[in-house]
């Protein structure tokens, strides 16, 4: 199945689009990051933090001079975070040897430590290797398992290259890419780990196991499903698979029947777990559909294709003529899928689109479902979704300034509707000063927010069967205040 749009109905899309830059984030929505002495360097994931704050991961160098692996840190006002590191930026620095760090998580415990994890190398003379640094919340790396190195590495995988890895919620986590052990050629690389750093030893051979073929198999992207099981995106064999891995690390071949499902011959970027049990991968078409996204979306326990989302289980889109390609993926709260992409051949231009739930492109959301980003894109965008619909995206590779940048969404697609508590009544409305919100006798407090869907924090307090806000330390303008299940709007005058 496919979803076109005209080129007339994409022009002038960033001055048409519900989205708009983030007024409250860097320069109309927009900070600049640039190399020392004009390095190439690379911004490759990003992901908001309990406390609001971005924290942005790549590599600084050229990737053919030893470049360290970078983690940023901004404040929600798109400024680096002085608390975090040197001024806002940790580098990881082994001379002579090359770091790179191509995704990022956060610590399900609470403690908001940050897991850069791609390529490392763990000392001088150490083998560069699949892994992961574990960096507190000060920019500090942790004295971790090995001899107080940051992250931990594969010793029996050599020469290899590690592309990222995921964590579950218990903490333990997955790591993958390509190595070359034992004779093998490049073969695809997964390694286990438990929450305290140490080696998961029942994973495959010590922790670590790989997939052998003949083509220069790597793994570009992973996931760990519902089951605790890791499921990779490989190139393989000139063609990319989606391949899952038993809990011991053998390959499962109950996975589609035969332990993997081709997903087309030219390039998958990400896989991620979607509504109602399914498995999604996002990438670029093949063939006579080159010039289109591709999503393909798989039945998650049996990894057949999911029939009702169209033929195999895919479906393409493209909103004109030039190249389109999605490069990351995430759900909002109303279940609708927020994509990051490139548009073009040679001089890329990011975008982002959303999808409804049903996989149809969602016609409120920019210029008919796409937004272009007001800044280049050379790379493969990444993209995380913040408090009160805030969309952050940034700019992969680049030759010496590197962006990211932030949007809001317009209430009307963020705030739920007001079911059940369609009986909420606000009043005084308008107000000067004290609010009480009738028909809402939750133990949460109601949230406010303002047009831009930023959360104001107010005094507040349960009164009898409702609640009384006190909107007098609002400016005046209207405002929607937001309980579980429903919505009301109000003025402060």
């Amino acid at each position: 199945m496919r979803s076109h749009l005209s080129a007339a109905a994409c022009l002038c899309a960033l001055a048409l689009s519900a989205q708009t830059p983030d007024p409250d984030f860097g320069t109309d929505g927009v900070v600049t990051f640039s190399a020392p002495a004009g390095g190439e360097f690379g911004l490759h994931d990003l992901i908001h933090d309990a406390e609001g704050r971005l924290v942005v991961v790549g590599h600084l160098g050229n990737l053919f001079n030893d470049p360290a692996g970078l983690v940023l840190r901004y404040l929600p006002n798109g400024d680096l975070d002085s608390s975090f590191a040197e001024d806002g930026i940790y580098e990881r620095v082994v001379a002579g040897y090359p770091n790179r760090y191509w995704r990022v998580a956060l610590s399900p415990d609470g403690s908001n430590d940050i897991l850069a994890m791609g390529h490392i190398t763990r000392t001088p003379s150490a083998l560069e290797t699949l892994g992961y640094s574990r960096i507190q919340p000060d920019g500090t790396p942790a004295n971790t398992w090995w001899n107080g190195t940051p992250g931990a590495n594969m010793g029996n995988c050599w020469d290899a290259v590690g592309t990222g890895g995921a964590i579950r919620p218990d903490g333990r986590m997955v790591l993958f890419g390509k190595c070359n052990e034992g004779g093998a050629f490049n073969a695809v690389g997964v390694a286990m780990y438990e929450a305290d750093d140490t080696p998961n030893n029942t994973f495959g051979q010590s922790n670590f196991a790989q997939l052998d073929g003949c083509c220069g198999e790597t793994a570009v992207d992973g996931m760990i499903d519902g089951a605790g099981r890791p499921v990779l995106a490989v190139h393989m064999d000139e063609s990319y698979w989606a391949i899952r891995f038993q809990a011991n690390g053998q390959r499962d071949y109950t996975f589609n029947g035969s332990g993997s499902y081709s997903a087309g011959a030219r390039g998958v970027r990400r896989i991620a777990a979607a509504p109602a049990n399914r498995l999604q991968l996002i990438g670029r078409g093949s063939g006579a559909t080159l010039d289109e996204a591709l999503i393909v979306r798989l039945m998650n326990a049996g990894g057949t294709p999911d029939a009702t989302f169209g033929t195999e289980g895919r479906r393409y889109y493209s909103w004109d003529a030039a190249d389109h390609a999605f490069t990351d993926q995430a759900w909002d709260p109303q279940g609708r899928c927020v994509l990051a992409g490139t548009v073009g051949g040679f001089n890329h231009l990011g975008f982002l689109a959303r999808l409804l739930p049903n996989g149809d492109i969602d016609s409120t959301f920019g210029v008919d479902g796409r937004y272009l980003l007001p800044h280049p894109s050379p790379g493969e965008p990444a993209i995380s979704l913040g408090p009160n619909g805030r969309i952050c995206v940034t700019t992969g590779f680049a030759t010496d300034t590197a962006y990211v940048s932030c949007y809001t969404t317009d209430l009307t697609t963020t705030v739920p509707q007001p079911a059940p508590y369609h009986w909420l009544h606000p009043w005084p409305n308008p107000t000067t000063d004290a609010l009480y919100l009738e028909g809402y006798h939750g133990s949460t407090a109601p949230q406010v927010l303002d047009p831009l869907g930023r959360h104001h924090r107010v005094p507040s307090e349960r009164i009898g069967s409702g609640w009384r806000l006190q909107l007098d330390v609002l400016a005046p303008g209207g405002y929607v205040v937001v309980v579980p299940g429903g919505s009301a709007r109000v003025v402060v005058e």
